[in-house]
C-alpha cells in the first residue's frame, strides 16, 4: 500500500475498493476501523507494513490473561458479578 493510503487505513468508512475488481465487493472501511477498537480495547497493539507491489503484513498483539481478566472469568463461571 501506499503511504498516502497506509496512513488513512485505520479512519471509519475509509476503503480503496469503490470500484471493486471481478469477484471483489465494495467496501465499507469498517473492517479495520472496527478491528483496531477491539485490538485497543483488550490492551493489545496492531502494527501494519507494507511493500507496494510486493504485500501487506498485519500483526496483532494481545496481552496473556491476566489476574483481573481470571477473576471476571471465575466469577462469570460461578454466576456471581464481579466489581473491577
Amino acid at each position: 500500500m501506499p503511504a498516502e493510503v497506509l496512513r488513512k487505513i485505520y479512519d471509519p468508512f475509509f476503503t480503496t475498493k469503490n470500484s471493486p475488481k471481478d469477484g471483489q465487493r465494495k467496501g465499507t472501511g469498517l473492517g479495520l476501523a472496527v478491528t483496531y477498537g477491539i485490538v485497543q480495547e483488550h490492551a493489545g497493539t496492531i502494527d501494519v507494513s507494507s511493500r507496494v507491489g510486493e504485500g501487506t503484513i498485519f500483526r496483532l498483539e494481545l496481552p496473556a490473561a491476566d489476574d483481573v481478566t481470571r477473576e471476571i472469568e471465575a466469577g462469570s463461571r460461578a454466576g456471581k458479578a464481579v466489581h473491577v
